[in-house]
C-alpha cells in the first residue's frame, strides 16, 4: 500500500465496519493519532479551566472537532483513558453530544 493510501486510510477510518479493514500497522497508526488528538484537546481544556484560553477560543474549536471526537475513531480511546481531563473531556462532549 503507497503512504497516501495508508495516510488517507488513518484519517477517515471510523470503525472496523465503515470503509476499509485496517491493517494491524493501520489500526496502531489510527490509535495513536486519536491519542495524540485527544491529548491536545485535554490540554486545551485545562488551559481553558485556567482561564489561559479564552472562551470563544474554546466553544470555536470545540465546535468545529465535536464531530470527530464524539466519532467512532475517538470516542472509545477516550473512553478508556484515565485520568481527570479524559475523564473531564468526556463529560463535555456526552454533554454536547445531549444537547445537539
Amino acid at each position: 500500500m503507497n503512504r497516501q493510501r495508508t495516510l488517507t486510510s488513518i484519517a477517515f477510518s471510523t470503525s472496523s465496519t465503515i470503509g476499509e479493514p485496517l491493517a494491524p500497522e493501520e489500526q496502531i497508526k489510527s490509535n495513536v493519532l486519536a491519542t495524540m488528538f485527544i491529548y491536545s484537546h485535554e490540554i486545551l481544556l485545562h488551559l481553558y479551566q485556567t482561564k489561559q484560553v479564552d472562551e470563544v477560543l474554546w466553544e470555536n474549536i470545540m465546535v468545529n472537532n465535536m464531530g470527530y471526537l464524539s466519532g467512532d475513531m475517538m470516542l472509545p480511546v477516550l473512553k478508556q483513558r484515565s485520568g481527570r481531563l479524559s475523564r473531564e473531556l468526556l463529560e463535555v462532549i456526552e454533554s454536547a453530544s445531549e444537547d445537539a
